[in-house]
């Protein structure tokens, strides 16, 4: 099944925000931790405002695993293409 690039998107943002509470962590945590601007960074990309690059996907990945939660890209990216 064919989906929009919005669709994607968004999906790929609710991820980042499940597995950022799963792994206990506030945006500007996550933002810090992973060499970002903090809070803003998260947000933007929580809220499918912003799409993040492939260096932030894996920086995101590795913080996330970091703090024992374990998560792959595909975790983050591809829930979509699984449906």
């Amino acid at each position: 099944m064919l989906y929009s690039q919005k669709n994607r998107r968004d999906v790929m943002m609710c991820e980042i925000k499940r597995y950022r509470e799963m792994a206990n962590l506030t945006q500007e945590q996550l933002g810090i931790a992973a060499g970002l601007s903090g809070q803003a960074a998260i947000s933007n990309y929580e809220l499918g405002n912003r799409v993040p690059k492939f260096k932030h996907l894996i920086a995101i990945k590795n913080v996330f695993i970091e703090k024992g939660v374990i998560v792959t890209l595909e975790d983050l990216v591809s829930k979509n293409d699984q449906k």
